[in-house]
């Protein structure tokens, strides 16, 4: 009779755990983020809660941080120099990474969406 009713107890675990899983509802959709050429080279680093993007991407060039936001990617450019990159964004919208200065040297930047980077002291 023990092993009836650990069948029985399987069957039934089987059963709410199946039910369980169609019923979860979906958390997320898939965006396709087309806005840059399609012969760039593109890294994604982060995504937020409000579904902004960001990372590098070259056109053939030097590296740019970007950012992806309700279906525009905006270049965020750098200090004067060739390259940047962005590695996180948090909830508010506000980006950290580095970019080159004019004399190559790397520095870290804030992006708080007011057109520029922010060169931390």
């Amino acid at each position: 009779m023990r092993g009836r009713n650990a069948v029985a107890l399987v069957v039934l675990l089987c059963a709410i755990s199946s039910e369980n899983l169609r019923a979860a509802p979906v958390l997320y959709t898939v965006t396709d983020l087309a806005a840059l050429p399609a012969d760039t080279d593109t890294y994604y680093y982060d995504i937020n809660n409000s579904g902004q993007v960001v990372g590098t991407a070259a056109a053939g060039g030097y590296p740019h941080a970007f950012l992806y936001s309700n279906g525009v990617t905006q270049d965020l450019g750098t200090f004067g120099g060739t390259a940047s990159c962005a590695y996180a964004v948090n909830d508010s919208g506000q980006v950290v990474g580095f970019a080159l200065l004019s004399t190559g040297a790397e520095h870290p930047f804030l992006y708080t969406g007011g057109g520029q980077l922010v060169y931390p002291q």
